[in-house]
């Protein structure tokens, strides 16, 4: 089965990716075996002429479109069928939230904020940091099964919404500050936490276009049904 598009949504940093095109150094068997091309989108800071030299070397710069900073990113995942976010190293990345709740199968490297928004095996795949091997399998494996690939998108678009839309989130937040004014409240961790492979404090997250929100209950003064 041959993939469409593999897509990296992500300012081109240095300290981010170590000057190196992970998903170049996964070899160009990816590109080969699954097919399809690999969008790189975001902003260059400084490191994307020896990435596409990179991709020069390896025979694979026809497989790869530089688009740069780009308005119309929403379609341009709804084209894609694998999301890849390789960083080294990464906060809570709002990027990878957008390929989740835009229904397209997401892979990242298990550091930071990744792990609180992607079960392993459930929701995306998660592999080791500066391991191109590990990369380049979990690549082929959604690229191989599309059964897979259509499980762990519509997944990952039900955690979004369920945990991380905009009501969701108010929600938390309200949870969060009725326990934190009780005379004893628990830990924080206790609080916030709200399973199914999402973690962490409330985040909010840009609606889909298109999508229509409900608005937020209003807030209730304590002892009040």
């Amino acid at each position: 089965m041959k993939v469409r598009q593999l897509v990296k949504v992500r300012r081109l940093l240095a300290r981010q990716f170590d000057g190196k095109l992970a998903v170049a150094d996964a070899g160009a068997e990816i590109f080969s075996v699954a097919g399809g091309r690999l969008l790189a989108i975001g902003r260059d800071d400084g490191i994307g002429v020896g990435l596409k030299r990179q991709a020069e070397a390896l025979k694979i710069a026809d497989n790869i479109l530089w688009l740069g900073e780009r308005a119309d990113v929403e379609e341009l995942l709804a084209a894609s069928d694998i999301f890849v976010l390789p960083s080294h190293q990464e906060g809570f990345s709002n990027a990878l939230l957008e390929a989740m709740a835009s229904n397209v199968a997401p892979i990242a490297t298990a550091v930071g904020g990744n792990v609180d928004a992607v079960t392993d095996n459930e929701t995306g795949l998660l592999v080791p940091p500066n391991d191109p091997p590990s990369l380049a399998s979990a690549i082929l494996r959604l690229a191989k099964d599309q059964t897979l690939r259509r499980r762990l998108a519509d997944a990952a678009r039900l955690c979004v919404d369920q945990h991380f839309s905009l009501n969701a989130c108010v929600d938390r937040y309200e949870k969060l500050y009725r326990a934190m004014s009780e005379p004893n409240p628990k830990p924080f961790g206790e609080i916030v936490a709200v399973g199914g492979g999402a973690s962490g404090p409330p985040v909010l997250r840009r609606p889909r276009a298109g999508a229509k929100q409900s608005p937020p209950p209003p807030l209730q003064a304590q002892g009040q049904q």
